[in-house]
């Protein structure tokens, strides 16, 4: 397994971004996120088997865009957390937590109450 990359090699998110550990996921792409329902906020911890680009988007019920969470390049094998990720702004619905990489769309559903 490649070494992880600096942090600050890391292109900034809209988020916190906390390195947790170094070990390799089972699954291509796994993540959670709480609180679930959340209002003012919520966190994202995920986990990569393979090194890849990641994009992660809040997506409403309509497929449409409402918020971009984080875009990565190369992101290597790990588990990773994304803190504070502000909803205070988006309506009481339901969204979809989508992330991507370059061989999976993994999405989670996500109530804003």
């Amino acid at each position: 397994m490649a070494a992880p990359k600096p942090i600050q090699d890391v292109p900034a998110p809209l988020a916190q971004v906390i390195v947790s550990s170094i070990k390799e996921a089972e699954e291509p792409v796994v993540f959670s996120l709480y609180p679930n329902p959340a209002s003012q906020s919520f966190d994202i911890q995920y986990g990569l088997n393979q090194t890849s680009d990641v994009q992660m988007v809040l997506l409403d019920m309509k497929g449409q865009i409402v918020k971009t969470i984080a875009q990565y390049k190369n992101q290597t094998a790990g588990i990773y957390q994304v803190l504070n990720v502000d909803i205070a702004h988006l309506n009481c619905s339901i969204y979809l937590l989508q992330i991507r990489t370059k061989d999976t769309v993994t999405i989670r559903k996500m109530t804003v109450d």
